[in-house]
């Protein structure tokens, strides 16, 4: 049996490797640690810009969130339209997401229109789950 083998079968080797692991561990954290507190001040700060500015916030959110949902609709559209192979349950669980996305998007909208075009890409979600369905048990 070679030595380093018959070592590391011992408690010795066991030792001498966590001993190499708690060092290795040290230093991690020497060099992690600034890095850990520089991360961790700076996602305070945003966070408190964020409540300072929420109004804001939520606002470019809920955008964000209206687009989002129109992309996932229209990338599974294309394929509807297109007249090829889908997969229905990713339409599904996509259609899905973007209705209650545009849910979100009507329960947290400011302006009216942006509520009101919300209502409607949910209700087009809605009915292109309807069509998927209809269309895959039909």
């Amino acid at each position: 049996m070679r030595e380093s083998a018959k070592a590391s079968t011992t408690g010795r080797g066991v030792r001498s490797t966590l001993a190499r692991a708690t060092v290795a561990m040290q230093l991690a954290l020497r060099v992690l640690g600034p890095v850990a507190s520089v991360i961790g001040r700076g996602a305070r700060a945003f966070g408190a810009w964020l409540w300072r500015h929420r109004e804001v916030s939520i606002a470019l959110l809920v955008r964000a969130a209206w687009w989002g949902a129109l992309v996932a609709w229209w990338s599974v559209a294309v394929q509807l339209v297109g007249g090829g192979e889908i997969d229905v349950q990713r339409a599904l669980v996509v259609f899905a997401a973007g209705a209650a996305v545009c849910a979100v998007v009507v329960a947290l909208g400011r302006a009216s229109r942006l509520r009101w075009w919300g209502g409607a890409l949910g209700s087009v979600h809605g009915m292109c789950a309807v069509v998927v369905w209809l269309v895959a048990n039909g």
